[in-house]
């Protein structure tokens, strides 16, 4: 199965681009940050979900930005476990199944810190802790995804990253992405499995 991971900063604005995308890769799973979908946004979703995928999503109905999505192919079975929002980040949970492999999926986003999201690293460590407690003993191998704003290609000099790592270890959780993400040069988008 093909899983890919894209932050698109707007849907509505992006739609064209990311089709070209989509069929450009085949994947059967494409993971969605920043959809900056509401729930009224309904003409975008339907422009990004060509015949054969189905679209799902997470949209941030009192906020600005962030929301969580995945695009699929008929061939996987999506079974929705949970959605929503902590302080520090939302979520959307699931079950993937396609003929011969299943997993939970985990698509996430963390805003970073600003004077609109006033929270800190320290909380969102706490609440991605919590939050793994919940999940890390499910039968299913286990895929995080998503936009977690920790420049994690600084993790030997700079605490937060560093934090963050050994959090995902204490979990026997890998971090695959060792490439740069964002247009800065750092990494802050990430696969993570079990």
């Amino acid at each position: 199965m093909k899983l890919c991971l894209v932050n698109v900063r707007a849907v509505k604005s992006t739609s064209a681009a990311l089709l070209d995308y989509f069929f450009s890769t085949d994947a059967e799973l494409i993971a969605i940050t920043e959809t900056w979908l509401t729930p009224n946004y309904v003409a975008a979703k339907l422009e990004i979900t060509p015949p054969g995928y189905q679209f799902v999503h997470r949209p941030r109905s009192d906020k600005h930005g962030g929301g969580v999505g995945l695009l699929y192919k008929d061939s996987v079975t999506i079974q929705k476990i949970e959605d929503g929002e902590k302080e520090s980040f939302e979520f959307a949970e699931c079950n993937i199944t396609n003929a011969s492999f299943t997993a939970r999926l985990v698509v996430l986003y963390r805003p970073p810190y600003s004077e609109d999201h006033p929270v800190t690293i320290a909380t969102f460590l706490a609440e991605f802790s919590a939050f793994m407690e919940t999940i890390i003993l499910v039968p299913e191998p286990l895929i995080i995804v998503g936009d977690f704003n920790i420049h994690v290609d600084c993790s030997d000099d700079c605490n937060v990253a560093s934090n963050f790592l050994d959090l995902l270890q204490s979990f026997g959780l890998t971090q695959h992405v060792t490439r740069p993400t964002h247009e800065d040069g750092h990494t802050l988008d990430l696969i993570i499995t079990s």
